[in-house]
C-alpha cells in the first residue's frame, strides 16, 4: 500500500504498522518500496538506464526508430520520472554532505 499526503495517512488504521519513508521523497510505504515494482517496471527502468548516462541522465541513444518525438509516450515519461528521481536523490545526498 502506498499513501501520499497527510489526509490519506490520517485515515490509515493505527494497527497498520509503522510506515517507511524514503528520505528524499514525499511517499511513505507500509512495505518495502521494491515490493511495489512489477517485472514490467523493472524492464522500463532497465531500458531507460541503458539509454541514458551521466549525472543528468542525458539520452545517449533512443531505443526505438525515429527521433525523440517518435518515441512512445511511456518511454518519454519514464525518462522524465527517472531524471526527477535521480535529481531528488542527488540533492538529498548533497544536503546530507553539507550537514556533516
Amino acid at each position: 500500500m502506498i499513501l501520499e499526503g497527510p489526509e490519506e495517512w490520517k485515515r490509515l488504521p493505527r494497527t497498520a504498522g509503522k510506515p517507511f519513508k524514503i528520505p528524499w521523497a514525499p511517499t511513505m510505504f507500509l512495505a518495502c518500496p521494491l515490493s511495489v515494482l512489477t517485472a514490467n517496471t523493472w524492464d522500463v527502468i532497465d531500458l531507460v538506464s541503458e539509454c541514458t548516462g551521466g549525472e543528468n541522465c542525458d539520452l545517449l541513444h533512443l531505443p526505438f526508430p525515429g527521433p525523440l518525438l517518435d518515441q512512445p509516450p511511456w518511454f518519454r515519461e519514464a525518462v522524465k520520472i527517472y531524471r526527477r528521481e535521480r535529481s531528488d536523490h542527488f540533492r538529498w545526498r548533497m544536503k546530507k554532505d553539507r550537514e556533516k
